[in-house]
C-alpha cells in the first residue's frame, strides 16, 4: 500500500527489488507512469492525491520534481533516467486554494518501507511543497513538513487554510495537526497563530 512518504506492503517491496535489478523496470515504470490512485494519506478528506512517476500522466510532475530535486540529491534519482534508473514516485494533489477555479498543487516524496528516512524525517514527516498556479507558471507558496496535508476549515487572505497532520501512519485517524494560512507579506503559507486558550 502506498502512503504519503511510504510505500509499504510485501508485494510492492518484492516489485521494487525486481525493479532495481532492471529485469522488469520498464514494465513497472509504465504501470506507475500511468498515475496510481492507491491508498491516500490519512486524515485527508478534501484533496485527492495521486502518485505519478512521469509528466505523461500529469504535466505538473516535471516542474514538481525540479523543485524537489534537493530531496533526491545523492540518491538513485539524482541523475539522468536510464533503464536502471527511474523517476521517483511523487504524490501530487490538486485543489483550488485561492478560488480562481484553477487547481493548485501540493506534492510530496514517497519512499519504500525498507528505505524509511531516505526522503522524510522520522515518523514519516515528509516535505509537502505547496504551489499556486499563476499566469507566469507555478509559484511555490511554501514547504510544510507533515505526514499529510488537507484543506483547512477557513479562508484567510483569499486562500484556504491548510491542516498539516503529524500523526503516525499506522494509527490513523490522527487529530493532531497544525494550521497554516496564507500570508500576503511573505506571499506564502505560514503557521497560523495559536489561539489563546486561557
Amino acid at each position: 500500500m502506498i502512503k504519503a512518504g511510504i510505500l509499504s506492503g510485501g508485494v510492492f517491496s518484492a516489485m521494487a527489488t525486481i525493479w532495481k535489478t532492471g529485469v522488469i523496470g520498464m514494465t513497472l515504470g509504465t504501470v506507475f507512469a500511468a498515475g496510481t490512485a492507491l491508498a491516500g494519506p490519512p486524515n485527508v478528506q478534501h484533496i485527492d492525491y495521486i502518485y505519478h512517476q512521469s509528466e505523461k500522466t500529469n504535466p505538473a510532475f516535471k516542474w514538481v520534481w525540479k523543485e524537489m530535486m534537493p530531496v533526491y540529491k545523492g540518491t538513485e534519482y539524482d541523475g539522468v533516467s536510464t533503464r536502471f534508473h527511474s523517476n521517483p514516485l511523487i504524490g501530487i494533489g490538486e485543489f483550488d486554494l485561492n478560488g480562481d477555479k484553477i487547481p493548485d498543487v501540493i506534492s510530496f516524496p514517497t519512499e519504500e518501507e525498507i528505505e524509511i528516512g531516505k526522503f522524510c524525517k522520522p515518523d514519516l514527516i515528509c516535505p509537502h511543497y505547496v504551489f499556486e498556479m499563476r499566469d507566469d507558471g507555478p509559484h511555490l507558496l511554501g514547504k510544510i513538513f507533515a505526514s499529510s496535508i488537507d484543506r483547512g476549515d477557513d479562508i484567510k487572505n483569499g486562500h484556504w487554510t491548510l491542516k498539516a497532520y503529524s500523526g503516525d501512519w499506522k494509527n490513523p485517524p490522527n487529530k493532531d495537526y497544525e494550521v497554516y494560512e496564507y500570508d500576503k507579506t511573505t506571499d506564502g503559507y505560514v503557521k497560523a497563530p495559536q489561539l489563546n486558550k486561557n
